[in-house]
């Protein structure tokens, strides 16, 4: 067993059954990190197809994410609402 594929398949990283941000935020139920850029990142990476102007589209639409403060203060939290 190759332990890396098996946690890069898990995280969903190289198993990719997505077609919007939405559905990257929907599956994981939240994307937590310590910058905004960080938080696109981890939706884009999951999501090869997307651009980060697609992302940027669908947060300032408010179609699907609301930004939250987290602890600790300065955590960002995008969260599908």
């Amino acid at each position: 067993m190759d332990i890396t594929a098996h946690r890069l398949h898990n995280l969903l990283i190289t198993n990719m059954p997505f077609d919007s941000p939405g559905g990257v935020v929907r599956h994981l139920g939240a994307v937590q990190s310590q910058e905004y850029a960080s938080a696109k990142w981890a939706i884009g990476l999951r999501l090869p197809a997307t651009s980060n102007a697609a992302i940027e589209d669908v947060f300032n639409k408010a179609a699907c994410f609301v930004l939250m403060c987290c602890a600790p203060p300065g955590t960002s939290c995008i969260r599908l609402t």
